[in-house]
């Protein structure tokens, strides 16, 4: 009987489609990716720590609880040109770093803490965000005090969030006399000066010093401050402080060379500071103004305030100010050039020089600008409010380009800049996100996010004419994403790694509020591929990522929920504890084990287990070979693999859309026509053929290599078949050989009628 070859074809990503093309998989899962090299799909990866711990490893029971639960924020920032590169993560409150050397406890890194007590976000909150901004980098989260962090250990509060105390000024005592030469003085004048008095007096003829000098003279001046933080922005003005005296007509005899009835009181004088505030942490320097001398407040000076000094520290509490009015040329800020604001802003980006913040619970539709060049300064109406439209609560932003997006549950606007203001516009108001942590920039396609529906791009510009688009990129995986809980895709993650070539979102499925599941967008084939696991975990499936990132050499850096058993004594962590990487490794993930309890020290020694992967499985689409209205048998499958020693692969097929699958036997992805003998690839470990001998064998290079399984179908319409294992697989492509028939498919005969 004449059979049927189909065409070699090269097996593509996954498209869960009905008439999807027969190349296509229904389902890549595990640690497939596409291979950059070889081409075609390659599940040579896994998860180690990124920073190993030494086994066996010492916990106290603090410890251990701490490290078992989930990661609910991570970033990698890299600073000196990757110098020096933070992996920065949150968990159970603590916002903190690792430190690569052991500490004193054995098996131990060390830890950074930069903040605690930190909320911990439910599934409905994105939780912390963070954004970069020259030489520190600002995080919040919409509850705690945003964090404005450089490096190591420099952490301090971001933001002017409460108003700049006034300064405590000594009254002028303009009677008081400094020396004593006879019993016509009375003590009353020459007394020390209390009660936070100052008598600072400076030659009437004299140039420094404030002030009209003569008997009766009416003198006023108001002052205020400001705290200079170490961004170099400005805080609020303080409200102002006032000093106020008359030049005293007090005189007295005296003798000698000071005359008769002297007028010791006229003269200019200085201005005492009995406390300049000390400003936060991060502040720098303090600022002084006043005002030119308002007299009696109808002759004199407005009120208008001129800097006088800057205090270079944050540390003196006493200057005098004894410069003269003539001096004062600058004004001072306008009370609406830098205000208060509020530590509740939940998200944060960094555009056009200035920092932005909007969106939380106090204020869910409005955003706020710093000053440029002064991130930490805003403005009174340097504010934008996206309430008057339908989109709801902002989400993100995400500057792009040449614009700020904005991110909203149901819709994105944009900001431009042009001619020196800034501009609002709406790019779509149908399509928004609550997935904020998925919202990655990918080299090539633009803005990538998930959403209720699917997966999204904005890609494009406004120069040149040129417009934004917004486009859905999943719809070979529309099955998939049904599956997503939208009550908790807040909680979704993504990363873009250029390493890697692929855009990755992992998510919480089927009205779970954890992340167990992921997909996988190749921007080397513009193809998906899916990343979960079967029956390693507590609910059957699922790779509880949390968080992910990518570092500055392309390394995707995980985050885990980890599993703790009921029984104390026992505990076990799954996948991991600590940050992981995913990376060459030919595990799962490391488990505690062989728990050693010891109740004196209030620790417990674990054994560190690598967690052996399961089956990662290719498997095609269904297919029926050109026509679905003919019965056919399969003969037998080949696919196209690269040699990678005695790892079996097993074959399984299913017919006429069935969910049961037969097993076709297992291959070895080795040549077949010397698999066994001496001329086969040198293997280790091998239990035949050509073992490999230390110094001696040759190490061979991968070779593309044929398998085929038979299969033997009786007479059927649709076929597919899968491919597995848990050891290296690369799938290039497959060919299907195939008996046709004359045989239809039948009549369906209605119910009662004889044939």
């Amino acid at each position: 009987m004449k059979t049927l070859s189909t065409t070699e074809v090269e097996a593509k990503g996954v498209n869960q489609r009905y008439l999807a093309p027969p190349n296509a998989a229904s389902d890549i899962r595990g640690f497939f990716h596409v291979d950059p090299s070889g081409g075609g799909w390659v599940n040579d990866r896994g998860i180690e720590p990124l920073i190993p711990y030494t086994s066996p490893v010492v916990f106290t029971t603090s410890t251990i609880t701490s490290l078992l639960q989930p990661v609910r924020f991570l970033a990698v920032i890299p600073r000196h040109n990757s110098a020096e590169v933070y992996y920065l993560y949150e968990q159970d409150g603590t916002l903190q770093y690792d430190m690569g050397n052991i500490g004193t406890t054995t098996g131990i890194r060390g830890k950074s803490i930069l903040d605690t007590g930190r909320k911990i976000p439910k599934p409905d909150d994105p939780g912390t965000q963070i954004s970069t901004y020259g030489r520190f980098n600002l995080l919040i989260n919409g509850t705690n005090d945003m964090l404005k962090w450089w490096g190591r250990e420099s952490v301090s509060n971001f933001g002017f969030v409460s108003p700049t105390p006034s300064p405590g000024i000594a009254d002028i005592k303009t009677d008081y006399i400094a020396w004593q030469d006879g019993a016509d003085v009375p003590p009353s004048f020459y007394n020390r000066l209390t009660n936070g008095q100052n008598c600072f007096r400076l030659p009437s003829s004299g140039y420094y010093g404030l002030g009209d000098p003569e008997v009766g003279d009416v003198n006023r001046y108001d002052y205020k401050i400001s705290f200079i933080s170490d961004t170099g922005s400005e805080s609020p003005l303080s409200s102002p402080t006032t000093v106020a005296w008359t030049i005293s007509d007090k005189t007295f005899a005296t003798t000698g060379n000071r005359g008769q009835y002297a007028k010791y009181a006229e003269g200019k004088y200085g201005v005492y500071f009995t406390d300049l505030p000390l400003g936060p942490k991060g502040t720098v320097a303090r600022r002084i103004y006043r005002t030119k001398n308002r007299k009696d407040g109808l002759t004199g000076a407005g009120e208008i305030y001129y800097f006088v000094k800057q205090v270079d520290n944050n540390a003196d509490r006493n200057p005098v100010d004894i410069s003269p009015d003539q001096d004062l040329n600058v004004v001072a800020p306008s009370v609406d050039d830098s205000v208060t604001i509020s530590s509740q802003w939940k998200y944060c980006a960094t555009f056009n020089n200035s920092m932005w913040l909007g969106g939380g619970e106090m204020n869910p539709f409005g955003i706020i600008f710093s000053k440029p060049g002064f991130p930490e300064q805003f403005g009174a109406f340097d504010t934008f409010d996206v309430g008057l439209r339908e989109g709801g609560a902002i989400t993100a932003l995400v500057p792009f380009y040449d614009v700020m997006l904005v991110f909203r549950e149901r819709s994105i606007e944009l900001i431009s800049y042009n001619n020196g203001s800034y501009a609002i516009s709406t790019l779509d108001s149908n399509v928004g996100t609550t997935a904020t942590n998925t919202i990655r920039i990918v080299a090539g396609l633009g803005v990538l996010f998930l959403n209720k529906d699917g997966v999204f791009s904005i890609s494009g510009s406004i120069r040149g004419g040129s417009v934004y688009s917004l486009a859905k990129i999943s719809d070979p995986i529309e099955p998939e994403m049904g599956r997503v809980s939208l009550s908790a895709l807040p909680r979704a993650t993504a990363t873009y790694s250029e390493r890697e070539k692929e855009y990755w979102v992992h998510y919480p499925v089927d009205g779970d509020t954890e992340n167990s599941r992921g997909s996988c967008f190749s921007t080397l084939n513009n193809q998906w591929s899916f990343r979960f696991l079967s029956g390693l975990y507590e609910n059957g499936e699922g790779m509880p990522y949390t968080q992910m990132a990518t570092d500055p050499n392309g390394w995707i850096i995980l985050g885990l929920k980890s599993k703790v058993t009921a029984d104390s004594s026992g505990r076990r962590g799954y996948p991991g504890f600590g940050l992981q990487v995913w990376s060459g490794s030919p595990f799962a993930g490391a488990t505690l084990a062989n728990p050693v309890v010891n109740p004196q020290a209030g620790t417990t020694t674990f054994d560190i287990q690598g967690i052996a992967k399961t089956k990662d499985v290719w498997e095609s689409t269904w297919n029926d070979f050109g026509d679905s209205s003919k019965k056919k048998r399969v003969i037998y499958v080949e696919v196209e693999v690269i040699t990678s020693g005695e790892n079996p692969i097993e074959l399984e097929y299913a017919t006429d859309w069935g969910y049961t699958f037969t097993s076709a036997g297992t291959q070895i992805p080795l040549r077949s026509e010397v698999v066994g003998t001496v001329l086969s690839e040198a293997t280790y470990g091998t239990s035949g053929g050509n073992p490999a001998i230390w110094n001696t064998s040759a190490w061979s290079q991968a070779q593309v290599t044929r398998l085929r399984w038979d299969v033997s179908t009786g007479l059927i319409s649709q076929f597919k078949f899968r491919v597995s294992s848990a050891n290296i697989l690369q799938v290039l492509s497959f060919q299907t050989e195939v008996v046709g028939s004359q045989n239809k498919v039948i009549n369906q005969t209605p119910q009662g009628v004889k044939i």
